[in-house]
């Protein structure tokens, strides 16, 4: 199979979309497919991807711009005569493939990486989100839940594929003995998604009753300052170190002794895979999707019951002061990794990919210009289904609702129950 992926930020973003198209790309290299990269980046950028590929993987610029003519990149994928392509997305990207691929005849595989809710609330919209996933051949999702929360009718044609994790590393657990222990968080510094100035505020709480505790946070972004002024205004600066973006990410993991992210929302976060790989005991939120997949509560970390500074100071209080139960679950989460193994991940995805690429030439993509007259029809049919005609639906995207996803997500639970975690 000749196999495209795109994934937007490829050669400018570290981050966990980046990392699983490269580790896919790498893969299906290694398997004897054929894989061209493409990504979107600025004239003149090097196309390097942000994490290493292999040498013999192509990496090609579709230059796309409000200003930039489809056809253009379009023909830019025709050339390379794709059996399959793979878009890698966790917002409105999949808006430009239906108008490069439509009656190409190339597959289409759309897999998503964030949770949907935050995806048709946030990062994108409901209606084009659907409309778009309508077009794709197959499509992937993270989770059974995430899957379960899809329509009925695109949930035939969905696969279900978690994200790789690397084997568990040997332990030196005489970091028990450090005389300075270590809380340790990576990830953006972005306080809508990430919002560590929970995290800070928690750990104020419980600073007093462990004095040989420090909080080490890795990563970078706009918020950066807000969390340094936090610190400082908790009298916090001796003992709240942020590192920013670091290339040896894997020294603190090996150096710390309790993980914790703090997200409101995730997709299946990279992150807590990498703390377990260093048997790390790992915190998050109940209320936390993918986080509260990857954490079973008593095994391999503790799920706070409430997205609270008090809340999830008591949490990370258990662990913070029982050095046998840090121990025991960082090795059962070690243990618990063999549900991400890679080789039995990538056969899926390579399954996956071979039967989306059997729709080569009969995909459905295949949409014929409108005249005035369908497209009024459409309009027609969309308002006889309102409930209320002159109630128009939003289908715009909605901004500044961060601070409502909690109350939209509880929302989504009782319609979409979560399957219990084995």
């Amino acid at each position: 199979m000749h196999i495209g992926i795109l994934v937007w930020g490829l050669c400018a973003n570290k981050g966990g979309t980046e990392r699983i198209a490269v580790a896919l790309a790498n893969a299906m290299r290694e398997r004897g497919h054929t894989i061209t990269l493409f990504c979107q980046a600025s004239p003149g950028t090097p196309l390097i991807p942000a994490f290493p590929a292999s040498s013999d993987i192509p990496v090609v610029n579709l230059a796309l711009s409000d200003g930039v003519s489809v056809q253009q990149a379009r023909q830019t994928i025709l050339d390379r005569d794709l059996d399959v392509f793979c878009v890698i997305y966790a917002s409105d990207l999949l808006l430009w493939m239906m108008a490069l691929l439509n009656n190409s005849g190339i597959p289409l595989l759309a897999s998503e990486h964030h949770y949907p809710l935050m995806m048709d609330t946030v990062y994108w919209n409901r209606y084009e989100r659907l409309a778009c996933l309508t077009g794709a051949d197959s499509i992937h999702m993270l989770s059974e839940h995430f899957a379960h929360m899809l329509p009925p009718f695109l949930k035939t044609r969905t696969t279900v594929i978690a994200n790789p994790a690397e084997p568990p590393v040997p332990v030196d657990w005489e970091r028990e003995k450090a005389p300075r222990k270590r809380l340790l968080s990576v990830g953006r510094l972005n306080e809508e998604a990430k919002q560590y100035s929970l995290l800070i505020q928690a750990f104020a709480l419980v600073a007093r009753k462990f004095p040989d505790w420090d909080l080490h946070i890795c990563g970078e972004g706009h918020d950066e300052e807000l969390y340094r002024q936090l610190a400082a205004s908790l009298d916090l600066i001796p003992r709240i170190f942020l590192h920013g973006r670091t290339e040896d990410v894997e020294s603190f993991y090996a150096s710390a002794h309790l993980f914790c992210l703090s997200s409101r929302f995730e997709g299946y976060p990279l992150v807590i895979l990498e703390a377990q790989r260093h048997a790390l005991p790992v915190v998050g939120f109940v209320d936390c999707p993918g986080v509260n997949e990857i954490i079973a509560h008593g095994k391999n970390g503790l799920l706070a019951p409430a997205m609270t500074p008090q809340a999830l100071a008591a949490t990370l209080g258990v662990l913070m002061s029982q050095q046998a139960a840090r121990r025991s679950m960082g090795e059962k989460g070690q243990d618990m990794l063999c549900r991400y193994e890679k080789t039995a991940i990538f056969d899926q995805w390579e399954m996956l990919l071979e039967k989306t690429a059997h729709m080569k030439n009969r995909t459905r993509l295949r949409i014929g210009p409108y005249d005035e007259e369908t497209l009024s029809q459409n309009a027609l049919a969309e308002i006889l289904h309102r409930d209320i005609p002159p109630h128009r639906p939003d289908y715009l995207r909605t901004e500044g609702k961060i601070n409502e996803l909690s109350s939209l997500y509880a929302e989504s639970l009782r319609l979409h129950p979560q399957p219990a975690t084995k």
